[in-house]
């Protein structure tokens, strides 16, 4: 099935392409890595925001999950 992961951070960025995956299980892996990767970006930018999420929806529209982006990353002082 076809996935599509949209960025929610106060603004929608969709996703038009989306990705051909197995299943649902492996589509959240892709959300966990892809919301990883841009908070990566963000830090490198000096600033980090914890309240985005990744929505993925079927070919449908349909929501599938929501990956947060407070759930993928551990913050130790």
């Amino acid at each position: 099935p076809r996935f599509f992961f949209h960025l929610r951070d106060g603004e929608s960025v969709e996703d038009p392409d989306g990705m051909f995956l197995p299943d649902a299980r492996t589509a959240r892996l892709e959300a966990v890595r892809s919301a990883r990767d841009i908070m990566a970006e963000d830090v490198r930018r000096g600033r980090l925001s914890l309240s985005s999420l990744i929505e993925v929806t079927d070919e449908n529209g349909e929501p599938i999950l929501a990956v947060p982006f407070s759930e993928v990353i551990e913050i130790e002082r």
